[in-house]
């Protein structure tokens, strides 16, 4: 074993609580709208927004006045085209009977011209959201990786998966490893290696590493 996928290992296990300390502050943070979304790392970012959503009355997620706008829509619109340029052009279709609803069909339309954008990449709120979503998403397929190599190595060698925990995720001393192991130090020297190396076998990071 290397010594730079040895210390590879040591790095990835040593930031593993502030990897889940970044996992959980990106889960409060507002995705927009003032919405946060709970994921339990079973599936991926998107699809789990899209399934929070699903179902759900509007004013569950909408801001006041986009309620007003979805209100303003469902009273002119007679049709709802699939595409968001076929939805602007029905929108731009109608004028509005007061001052009102003029300035609430004027901002419909303004909102779906900000979705084309998006998506021409000329837009950035949207990309915003989007980049957060990917940074958590990251952030927990990482998490995912160490649970299960640890996970592994325990089904196998339960001493040396305990011994990655105890001296680099939780930052016990060797001296208190030892003791939690009931092992000298000469036996914890040889597990630590023979641990490191298996741990970077499971995770593929002796191949990775030069």
């Amino acid at each position: 074993m290397t010594e730079s996928t040895e210390q590879a290992v040591i790095d990835q296990l040593t930031g593993y609580k502030r990897l889940c300390g970044r996992i959980k502050m990106l889960h409060i943070q507002p995705i927009g709208m003032g919405m946060s979304i709970e994921h339990d790392g079973s599936e991926d970012l998107l699809t789990a927004l899209h399934k929070e959503l699903k179902g759900k009355p509007s004013h569950m997620y909408l801001t006041k006045k986009q309620q007003n706008l979805e209100l303003t829509a469902y009273a002119y619109l007679e049709k709802y085209p699939i595409g968001t340029k076929a939805q602007l052009n029905e929108v731009k279709r109608h004028t509005g009977s007061d001052a009102e609803d003029k300035a609430n069909l004027k901002e419909l339309a303004r909102q779906i011209q900000k979705v084309i954008d998006t998506r021409s990449g000329e837009g950035k709120g949207h990309a915003i959201v989007l980049r957060r979503l990917v940074d958590l998403q990251e952030a927990i397929d990482e998490k995912y990786l160490i649970d299960c190599a640890l996970n592994a190595l325990s089904d196998y060698k339960p001493q040396y998966s305990e011994l990655l925990t105890f001296r680099y995720i939780d930052g016990l001393t060797v001296d208190e490893v030892s003791k939690r192991l009931g092992i000298v130090r000469k036996t914890f020297d040889r597990w630590r290696e023979k641990s490191i190396e298996e741990y970077a076998e499971i995770n593929s990071m002796s191949q990775s590493c030069p």
